[in-house]
């Protein structure tokens, strides 16, 4: 997940609600800094919670690369 201001701490706070329901951010950024989770498999989904051009920009790449993207 991409941002970490209102809807990224929404998404945060939601998915540590839901628990072991399947859901499972493995790397979380923002402009200042990340977390990554050393065992998780690389990512099947880009949540971009930005407002970045610059982040936006590389969505086709993601895509091209059969990486879901919301």
């Amino acid at each position: 997940m991409l941002g970490t201001g209102n809807v990224g701490r929404a998404l945060i706070d939601l998915v540590d609600a839901r628990g072991d329901a399947g859901l499972a951010l493995v790397h979380v950024a923002n402009s200042r800094a990340e977390w990554r989770d050393p065992l998780a498999l690389p990512a099947q989904v880009v949540v971009d919670a930005t407002a970045s051009d610059e982040v936006a920009a590389r969505h086709a790449d993601w895509l091209a690369r059969g990486v879901h993207v919301v």
